[in-house]
């Protein structure tokens, strides 16, 4: 008797969730999808697989980015084989974890972060394998099938494996923590320190800025923190140190366009202030740190803190950091006056997850069209970090019908409306939800991705789905949300920035228009809220035409005609919702115009002269 297997690795969510930098995020996604590659190859060479392609997993393995999902499907000839390959399956997951193991245990003892004397300090590497031995969640569960249930009643047992698999989930068994009333870790918050807080006010010496002044972590948030890309079999990416980096990126591009005398002085001023931060030279523009570049960084103290973390006598060094780090803080002014730049203090943070995937993969007549889906998400989890990185966002996680990128803020809104367009391109008729965070880049990573996994759910919740969910978190604290049907934001946030970026529109018509707003609705004696499309429409397009700066625009009657189907689909938001449970729509299309002011501010200048 065959056996159709279905098998979940985890935990997804919070594993990524615990991620408070760049490389806890990018490493952390690429471990977990490593683990689960490892539990695929026993089944790749002995069994049929299914979902996913065989061709996702082979070209996996040279790729310099995370692309297995978590779940496969496969179909084993009998039990005894189904025994054999689930312990091999799970053996390999254990091996491989205990190699990551091992070589961060190494990278932690030769660099001395873990002295000799530590290091065989039982009570230590113990509290370290209790921490980790049950980190990784395998859930398997297998039925039979028969050659005619394969042949004329696929989609049955396909579904019920994927129910019995998530029953399985919900009753799984795991093990008593062994924990202790001791500090918690710094970055998940959940798990013990490894060590005592007085090795901890020691243990950065040496580690290149991966352990920073206040950091107190456990073995598997050291281990995301260590491990490097050649144990996960990745190549390595060019290396982002913070969300500076990402938020700067754009400005750095500029940077390179202007005179070259400049570009020198800049460089040097930058190198002058990083040999006394105790950092190397850099050579271009490009390797200069993201922090560097904002003023209300370039602070005796705050650079103390950030780049000199574990040198008590640093406060007496102040006074020689504080001449360098005007003379860079002025070059900056002078090229910003100069060239007309302006620098973002922004980045963003994109999700997105395809519509009733479950479904799409479960409702197959047979193994064929359940072989043709499934190699069409390994397309699009092999074309889609390509893409991103041609549009200059980083890849972080590419699953197929899920994915995680971050980026600058330029472009932000065109570069996720392409990736929803790709997706619709590779799955034909398929849609996807997605959220997007933009961020101040001292805000938490934490909390940033957080925002992001409920901003997806929030798309979900849209009629029909196939919608974005937006949401800008400020430096301030301040949050705006809203959600758009993609072909809502599609006909309304592109051009609108654009006028804005060619100074055609005042960026006063986004802060008047939500004064406006509630002369549009009128409420019944019931609470129901009427909307009058008609006076809507007449009234943006008086503010329009009132703020529009050249004489010659308020006469272009495309430009008139233009604007007025962007208004019909603005009123289309704002109009209020009669499904049950549905959000707010008044205070949606608020929100809209809260966070259209907002990028209208980030999006110009930025543009500036090569030749200046």
């Amino acid at each position: 008797m065959k056996y159709l297997l279905h098998v979940s690795i985890g935990p997804v969510q919070e594993f990524i969730a615990e991620a408070r930098r760049i490389n806890d995020l990018r490493l952390g996604s690429a471990l977990l999808s490593c683990i689960t590659q490892y539990a695929i190859l026993p089944f790749d060479k002995n069994a049929e697989m299914l979902i996913p392609a065989r061709e996702v997993i082979a070209e996996s393995s040279s790729s310099d980015y995370p692309c297995i999902p978590n779940r496969f499907l496969a179909i084993v000839s009998d039990e005894e084989s189904l025994d054999t390959l689930v312990k091999a399956s799970q053996e390999g997951c254990r091996a491989f974890w205990s190699k990551v193991n091992d070589e961060v245990k190494a990278t932690l003892t030769e660099q001395g972060i873990f002295d000799s004397r530590m290091s065989t300090d039982m009570s230590l590497w113990e509290q370290w394998d209790c921490q980790v031995k049950e980190l990784w969640q395998y859930v398997w569960v297998a039925i039979p099938i028969s050659d005619a249930n394969i042949a004329n009643n696929y989609q049955t047992k396909v579904k019920e494996v994927q129910k019995a698999l998530e029953q399985r989930k919900i009753t799984r068994t795991f093990l008593q923590w062994e924990g202790a009333s001791t500090i918690k870790c710094t970055q998940c918050g959940k798990r013990e320190i490894i060590g005592t807080k007085e090795f901890w006010g020691k243990a950065g010496e040496g580690t290149d800025g991966r352990i920073r002044r206040g950091d107190r972590l456990c073995a598997v948030c050291l281990i995301k923190r260590f491990i490097k890309g050649e144990t996960l079999e990745m190549k390595e990416p060019k290396k982002v140190e913070s969300t500076a980096d990402i938020a700067v990126a754009p400005y750095k591009a500029l940077l390179g366009k202007i005179g070259e005398d400049r570009q020198e002085s800049l460089l040097q001023c930058a190198n002058s202030l990083l040999v006394l931060l105790g950092r190397s030279k850099v050579k271009s523009i490009d390797q200069i740190p993201g922090m560097l570049f904002f003023e209300d960084q370039l602070k005796p103290t705050r650079l103390i803190r950030e780049f000199c973390r574990w040198d008590e006598g640093n406060k007496k060094r102040e006074n020689e950091i504080e001449t360098p780090a005007k003379a860079l803080s002025q070059v900056l002014s002078d090229i910003n006056k100069k060239y007309g730049m302006k620098l973002c203090k922004y980045y963003v943070l994109f999700g997105m997850d395809g519509d009733d995937m479950g479904k799409f993969m479960s409702e197959v007549t047979g193994k064929e069209q359940q072989g043709q889906r499934s190699h069409a998400l390994g397309r699009l989890a092999q074309e889609m970090p390509e893409k991103v990185r041609e549009w200059k966002w980083i890849p972080v996680y590419s699953g197929g019908d899920d994915f995680l990128a971050m980026g600058p803020l330029e472009d932000a809104v065109d570069v996720a409306l392409k990736v929803r367009t790709k997706f619709g391109e590779i799955l034909e008729g398929r849609t996807a939800s997605a959220g997007m965070v933009i961020t101040h880049y001292r805000n938490s990573l934490g909390k940033s991705l957080e925002m992001l996994r409920e901003n997806v759910e929030k798309a979900k919740e849209n009629d029909k789905k196939d919608s974005l969910a937006l949401t800008v978190w400020v430096g301030s604290g301040t949050e705006s949300t809203t959600r758009l049907k993609w072909d809502k934001t599609d006909a309304i946030l592109p051009k609108l920035l654009q006028w804005f970026e060619e100074d055609k529109l005042s960026t006063a018509f986004a802060y008047e228009l939500p004064a406006e707003i509630d002369a549009f609705y009128r409420g019944d004696n019931q609470g129901e809220l009427s909307f009058d499309k008609d006076i809507f429409c007449i009234e943006v397009e008086r503010l329009f035409v009132r703020h529009l700066k050249h004489e010659k625009d308020k006469k272009d009657k495309e430009l008139r005609k233009e604007a007025e189907t962007i208004f019909e689909k603005m009123a289309a938001v704002a109009k209020p919702r009669r499904v049950p449970g549905a959000f707010d729509a008044r205070q949606n299309f608020r929100e809209l115009l809260r966070i259209i002011s907002f990028l209208a501010r980030q999006q110009a200048p930025r543009k500036t002269d090569a030749q200046g």
